[in-house]
């Protein structure tokens, strides 16, 4: 997608840069880190050592 936004960008289509930009907000709003909520939590935890992360 990112490619296609690159593209979009250089000629100026802003019809494409719309879609591919709403097309990544959707992707990421659907994410599973979407879910994470407060990131410095996430931060704590990969900074700390003895963290056990379940999957």
């Amino acid at each position: 997608m990112f490619t296609r936004l690159d593209t979009a960008l250089e000629s100026g289509d802003a019809a494409v840069i719309k879609t591919v930009v709403d097309s990544v907000v959707d992707i990421a709003k659907s994410s599973p880190i979407a879910d994470m909520g407060d990131l410095s939590q996430v931060r704590a935890a990969l900074d700390d050592p003895d963290h056990v992360w379940e999957l």
